[in-house]
């Protein structure tokens, strides 16, 4: 590992280093490995390898040809037979040990990191050989089976059948990697070969949906139904991969919106998917092939196609409720695309239909927040907890129903959000009014702060200055009373949650350039200070200190004229002058920070470090008057005994950084004044090593040889400390 990565260019461009030689022991080695780490390491060794090779291919103009020739053998073979190592048919024994249940760390079963490592090294090679690759994984004709009852009655007819289609998966991933390689430049040169794997993928897809081979009577039904299971779920995911491709070739072909148009068949497979009785993992992957179009391909018209139709029916009926709601929520975007997006190649708006296509979706918005609208609108529910209690989980549905849709949005067009905006306009006096009503109900508040979250976020413009405003003004009403907020506090994580949202919520306002929001600054740091500041200090942990900061920092970035007023006078005379506005507020916030150094939170000490150094970088901090004189020695202070102290050692080099620039605005100041301050607070040194340790500092101004010295001078204190056996 160590040769390829460090010493492999150095030796392959020497015409005298086999360097053929050394891949066909490289590739020997790979595959004899007799454990699955050990050919993970291999793989990692080979990845390597082929990052050099595709920078020297890029690299090369004049000898692209010639260098890609002379390692055309190895890579064809390497990939051949990594293609022969992921399959069942060849390494069934060794592949079964494989598990394909339990996640990692990173939410994979061991089958399928050990299939993505794979394919990694294929995708890599593909880049460089598209044409050859994509025929070792090109789909052969799908099975001839009946759909009722499966001719297949042996166990070993049936081991052959459980190693064909865990083999068709795992290709069928392969090929929705190479997807990439089909389009852009080379779409032109491989247009035809991505046509027609599109119509087998689309056979495929079309012929199984047709016969469900999971629903068919197998001589072993708990294994063939989980491999067809997976197989037509892959399909569905290859087709995905395929709508990037899609996008170009619509628009390049600008092929007739007919009934049989590519899109419009692609859209029946996935919509054919989405019902009842289909495995959970199929209606997964339809869902996602069903956005992918919508979002990526845009066809024309799609909203009046009838199986798109139908499927906006069962919506409205709130028939696909059964699913999870991560599935549901795909769903409903994928609809709501097909009403607000812009259609591809369609350049005049006239022609876009936005009227009908507003009102379908007001429709959609409407229907899907009926079960919270009909609970608002009974007379009774405002005063009766039974109804109250009834109605949560319908009220939860519809926020996260609507923060999925939201957010979907969020990055789209003026009329894209204008005709969405218009949609959900009436719904939001619905749950403004749910909030006062379910204040001590964590989970609520939580998704209602969420809503407002998403809401602000996706349609600043649209909901306009006086709305936010009102609301912002509501939430701090509420959250300032300290009895809500220890309740919040003190309700475990989930009350902690409902804190974070609010925390972020005001991170969006406190940003805002426009002087209506400047009126809630003083509320906000009073908030934060004097409300939920207190309630977390002491708590070595909590979920609430990051956004809290973040807050303050955000604060501090972005409203620095409410600490620091300029003015021309000040701006002439001499830097730091400036003077301090609103000192009681920049104080505490400081001393917050600072109060957050001497804790064991690693994460939010490097945060907070961080924040420092920005507001340095942008505001110039450590500069000003109020925080050089006050402030400036006593941070010092105690980031010099955090390295002393080694409490947050991994962070010693940001530590020396932030020391530096400290130092940087009167390195005079730092080693005349601070540096024997610092030292005189040592009760555990004497009087001789206190001036050692002066003494040896070298009054260095760089970076590089202040780093030194501060390092030495943090070695010899702890080791004066260890000679004379007293306690830092």
């Amino acid at each position: 590992m160590l040769f390829v990565t460090h010493h492999l260019k150095r030796f392959e461009s020497n015409e005298q280093f086999p360097i053929l030689e050394f891949l066909a022991l490289l590739f020997k080695y790979t595959f004899q490995q007799p454990s699955h780490d050990g050919f993970y390491s291999c793989l990692e060794v080979w990845n390597v390898f082929l990052d050099y090779l595709s920078y020297k291919l890029k690299n090369e103009n004049n000898n692209y040809d010639a260098t890609l020739n002379k390692y055309k053998g190895v890579l064809l073979a390497l990939v051949q037979e990594i293609f022969r190592k992921l399959q069942f048919r060849y390494n069934q024994s060794s592949l079964e040990e494989l598990d394909d249940e339990d996640l990692d760390d990173d939410s994979f079963t061991e089958w399928q990191s050990f299939l993505c490592q794979c394919l990694e090294i294929a995708s890599k090679i593909s880049e460089m050989l598209p044409h050859e690759i994509f025929h070792l994984v090109y789909l052969k004709p799908p099975l001839n089976s009946s759909p009722a009852e499966l001719n297949v009655v042996g166990e070993n007819e049936c081991r052959r059948l459980h190693c064909s289609l865990r083999d068709l998966s795992s290709m069928l991933q392969a090929l929705g990697r190479m997807v990439i390689y089909m389009s852009g430049e080379h779409f032109t040169t491989r247009k035809l070969d991505a046509q027609k794997t599109l119509e087998k993928l689309c056979h495929a897809a079309t012929y199984s949906n047709r016969h469900k081979f999971y629903e068919v009577k197998t001589a072993a039904p708990l294994v063939l139904k989980g491999d067809f299971i997976e197989v037509h779920a892959q399909i569905l995911a290859t087709l995905k991969a395929f709508c990037y491709w899609l996008t170009q070739y619509v628009k390049e072909t600008r092929e007739e919106n007919s009934e049989n148009s590519i899109e419009k068949i692609i859209a029946e497979i996935a919509i054919a998917n989405i019902k009842r009785n289909v495995p959970e993992k199929v209606t997964h992957s339809a869902a996602h092939l069903l956005i992918s179009l919508t979002a990526t391909v845009r066809p024309v018209n799609l909203f009046q196609f009838i199986p798109v139709q139908e499927l906006l029916t069962l919506i409205g009926k709130l028939e696909l409720r059964f699913l999870p709601i991560e599935t549901q929520i795909v769903v409903y975007r994928s609809i709501s695309n097909v009403l607000v997006l812009p259609w591809a190649n369609v350049t005049s708006d006239a022609q876009q239909m936005w009227p009908i296509r507003s009102s379908q979706h007001d429709l959609l918005i409407q229907a899907l927040c009926e079960p919270l609208r009909s609970a608002c609108s009974n007379p009774s529910f405002f005063q009766e907890k039974m109804l109250q209690e009834h109605a949560k989980s319908n009220i939860l549905w519809v926020l996260q129903v609507m923060c999925g849709l939201i957010e979907n949005v969020a990055d789209g067009s003026t009329r894209t959000k204008q005709v969405f905006y218009k949609s959900l306009q009436s719904t939001i006096s619905y749950i403004e009014s749910l909030f006062h009503l379910y204040l001590q109900d964590s989970a609520i508040t939580e998704n209602i702060l969420d809503f407002y979250l998403c809401l602000f976020s996706a349609f600043r413009i649209q909901i306009g200055h006086p709305f936010v405003q009102k609301t912002i003004q509501n939430f701090l009403t509420l959250f300032s009373s300290n009895q809500v907020m220890e309740f919040t506090l003190n309700e475990c994580s989930s009350g902690c949650k409902v804190i974070e949202k609010l925390l972020q919520l005001l991170q969006q306002v406190v940003q805002e350039p426009s002087s209506h929001f400047k009126a809630f600054l003083p509320s906000t740091i009073n908030l934060c200070l004097c409300q939920i500041y207190p309630l977390v200090a002491e708590r070595p942990s909590s979920e609430v200190k990051p956004p809290l900061f973040e807050l303050l920092h955000k604060i501090l970035l972005h409203n620095y004229r409410y600490f620091f007023k300029v003015n021309v006078v000040n701006s002439l005379g001499e830097s730091g002058n400036e003077k301090i506005e609103n000192e009681q507020h920049f104080t505490k916030i400081m001393e917050a920070y600072g109060q957050s150094f001497l804790q064991p939170d690693i994460v939010l000490f490097k945060q907070n470090l961080m924040s420092l150094e920005t507001l340095n970088n942008k505001w110039k901090l450590y500069y000003k008057g109020f925080f050089k004189s006050v402030m400036l020695f006593q941070f010092l202070s105690v980031l010099l005994k955090t390295l002393i102290y080694k409490t947050h050692n991994l962070l010693r080099e940001e530590i020396i950084s932030t020391i530096y620039n400290m130092a940087l605005v009167d390195f005079n100041s730092f080693y005349t004044v601070f540096l024997p301050h610092f030292l005189q607070n040592m009760d555990n040194l004497d009087a001789n090593q206190k001036s050692a340790l002066l003494r040896n500092f070298k009054h260095d101004t760089d970076l590089h040889s202040f780093a030194e010295s501060i390092q030495r001078f943090v070695s010899d204190l702890r080791y004066y400390c260890l000679c004379t056996n007293t306690a830092l």
